[in-house]
């Protein structure tokens, strides 16, 4: 019998106030065109794909994960306008800076270094930030919503000062630990753009 084997992967959040307005358009989306999968998921930004540990490695991979967490700064993740993977998800892109790319890559080093991650766990897929608003029961409804939401504005941009440890409990994702970014490593760049330096700039049409 294989041991049983818990489920994570790690995400940048948004702020609260945020989150709540992504989860306004996944409702508005559900109610509109009965999908209503995307409601399971986390609202975040994936930075490393769902993957699988033993139980007792947990805990030996949260102290690692913090270590390489304290070498990452803080930075502004913008996320601008509506966008699809063709014919299953839609989702809210998030500008692939510099720094995000960074992290990506960085932390894709670090888990195989450290973890022992292979390729498989990595994932090969070109990274494309995003956050997902619907996906799965969508495929006969695509083009009808991604035509609807294509179109609209959705700008809004917050300062990532931690990365978040999911952890899956059977029934739903949940946090299992903040990994916050101390920033005495690598140097990262901020954007520039004044009207993404704050929630409060939301623009929503």
């Amino acid at each position: 019998m294989k041991p049983k084997m818990n489920l994570y992967f790690i995400a940048l959040l948004p702020p609260e106030d945020l989150i709540h307005h992504i989860e306004m358009t996944r409702l508005e989306l559900a109610r509109q065109f009965k999908c209503k999968a995307a409601l399971k998921q986390v609202p975040g930004i994936s930075i490393q794909i769902p993957f699988q540990q033993l139980p007792f490695r947990e805990e030996i991979m949260i102290e690692k994960l913090k270590r390489f967490a304290h070498l990452q700064h803080p930075m502004m993740v913008k996320l601008d306008g509506f966008s699809a993977f063709p014919e299953h998800t839609v989702f809210i892109n998030a500008k692939l800076s510099n720094s995000l790319k960074m992290l990506h890559h960085q932390l894709g080093k670090f888990l195989k270094m450290e973890l022992n991650f292979s390729d498989d766990m990595i994932g090969h897929n070109i990274f494309k930030p995003h956050i997902t608003v619907a996906t799965k029961d969508i495929k006969s409804k695509f083009r009808k919503i991604f035509n609807t939401y294509k179109p609209r504005k959705f700008e809004a941009g917050f300062m990532a000062s931690s990365m978040y440890l999911m952890k899956h409990n059977y029934t739903h994702w949940e946090v299992l630990e903040e990994l916050t970014f101390k920033g005495i490593g690598y140097t990262m760049d901020l954007f520039k753009e004044s009207s993404y330096n704050s929630v409060r700039n939301l623009v929503l049409t």
